[in-house]
């Protein structure tokens, strides 16, 4: 199943190729950063062979912060009419986690041609 999605999908293919070696951190990035629905990127690490431990410790370090901002946000918005600007502190959150998650992704792909090069 993957290798079809990895020759019809190049960021599958890139997600793959070097989630290998870093299954947690790759795992973390991509839950942190919500860039594939929760359950997409859960079948995909499925079918990638990822150890279950890994993947249970990167998505819940991933989705963990995400779940108190987002819970935040509810509550902003419940009293939106007392203090309008508190909404704006979650989507400023979430707009900085997933730059993190860019940047984490990036020092990985970074770290995983490295390793390749010098093989």
């Amino acid at each position: 199943m993957v290798d079809t999605l990895k020759n019809k999908f190049k960021a599958i293919k890139k997600i793959d190729d070097f989630a290998g070696a870093n299954e947690t951190e790759m795992t973390f990035a991509i839950k942190l950063s919500g860039l594939l629905p929760g359950d997409l990127s859960s079948l995909l690490f499925g079918a990638m062979d990822i150890s279950y431990k890994k993947y249970m410790i990167g998505s819940f370090l991933g989705t963990l912060p995400l779940a108190v901002v987002y819970t935040f946000f509810g509550y902003a918005l419940r009293n939106v009419g007392e203090q309008p600007w508190v909404v704006a502190i979650p989507v400023v959150v979430i707009i900085v986690f997933t730059l993190i998650a860019g940047a984490i992704t990036k020092k990985l792909i970074a770290k995983t041609k490295t390793a390749k090069e010098n093989l």
